[in-house]
């Protein structure tokens, strides 16, 4: 939820107007990937102004591990066929 103070300062009237991004933290070991979902940047994009707002619900985390494996390119993945 964002608070009717946010809301007014990006000047944000219908939800169609907003994009939500997540700021993501790839740490040392490249496979543990963190999201920052406590404080999300919210843009209005009628307007095309934005702000980082940190919500008051303890439910969102400010670090959120995201499940990452190795990756596999195209091409390493048909040679092993």
């Amino acid at each position: 939820m964002i608070s009717d103070y946010d809301l007014k300062s990006l000047e944000i009237e219908d939800a169609k107007s907003i994009i939500l991004l997540a700021i993501v933290t790839i740490h040392q070991d490249p496979f543990s990937v963190s999201v920052n979902l406590r404080a999300p940047i919210v843009i209005n994009t009628k307007r095309k102004i934005g702000k980082q707002i940190v919500l008051e619900d303890p439910l969102y985390p400010i670090q959120y591990y995201l499940p990452v494996g190795p990756f596999i390119d195209e091409a390493s993945a048909e040679e092993g066929q």
